[in-house]
């Protein structure tokens, strides 16, 4: 090979090598930027199973009361899933019903016995998945947005989530009725009547119904959690301040 290929093969290459190099400088400038701007990469998937807690491990606690089947409740806790997504374990989330003891077993509430029947199942469910059950929820209240009957849609949700229906069976039947009465008492120590009610750390929220709103709510209290910096504000419109 003559010396002026060389030379030629050398140039060729040193140019290709200098503009990789500025390739890779001004995608790095370029993803600098763009992790300034959002915030360090916080493009988060909100979708997929919620997973949570209701122990200690989380620093702001959630407290919802609802009814099971009341439609402005179903709302609301679609629209939680959202922000239970984000936050994760860093929420302590609790969720109560609100009904009526009339005798030992026998319960009344608003939408009739297939609500208390529900509200039974939930709390079963929560009692042994406690990370997964809102899953469990998610699906069911598709089946009452749909206006499916529930009483013959629960097992349907609890395969779907991987969870034993011969167990929740044996739990309502042994333990329903004893669970139930535990769960109702915070809503009358409280005097929650209508359904949804959230406190957060104890206080009473005021605020819209919609993910960012619960999200401000949360990180006013606590702004150093990893929720904070998952943008929410597009996942869901408001839902409407209506109650059962």
């Amino acid at each position: 090979m003559s010396s002026a290929s060389k030379k030629k093969g050398e140039s060729v290459r040193e140019f290709i090598k200098l503009n990789s190099w500025n390739i890779a400088l001004a995608l790095s400038i370029a993803l600098f930027i763009l992790s300034i701007l959002t915030n360090g990469f916080s493009f988060h998937s909100i979708t997929g199973d919620v997973i949570l807690t209701t122990s200690k491990e989380g620093r702001v606690t959630l407290d919802l009361f609802v009814m099971s089947e009341c439609p402005y409740g179903v709302q609301a806790e679609n629209i939680l899933g959202d922000v239970l997504r984000a936050f994760g374990k860093e929420i302590n989330f609790n969720l109560y019903f609100i009904a009526n003891k009339v005798s030992d077993n026998e319960f009344q509430s608003l939408h009739g016995q297939t609500e208390v029947e529900e509200d039974i199942r939930q709390l079963c469910i929560i009692k042994n998945y406690p990370e997964t059950y809102y899953n469990y929820i998610l699906c069911q209240n598709k089946n009452i947005k749909a206006r499916k009957d529930i009483s013959s849609t629960w097992q349907d949700c609890l395969i779907e989530n991987n969870m034993n229906v011969n167990k929740i069976r044996e739990c309502v039947d042994n333990e329903g009725g004893s669970l139930l009465s535990k769960n109702i008492l915070k809503a009358e120590e409280l005097k929650v009547y209508g359904s949804p009610t959230l406190y957060i750390n104890g206080t009473k929220y005021q605020g819209a119904r919609t993910a960012s709103a619960f999200q401000n709510a949360i990180c006013e209290i606590d702004n150093s959690l990893k929720g904070c910096s998952i943008n929410l504000n597009t996942t869901q419109a408001q839902a409407p301040n209506g109650s059962c």
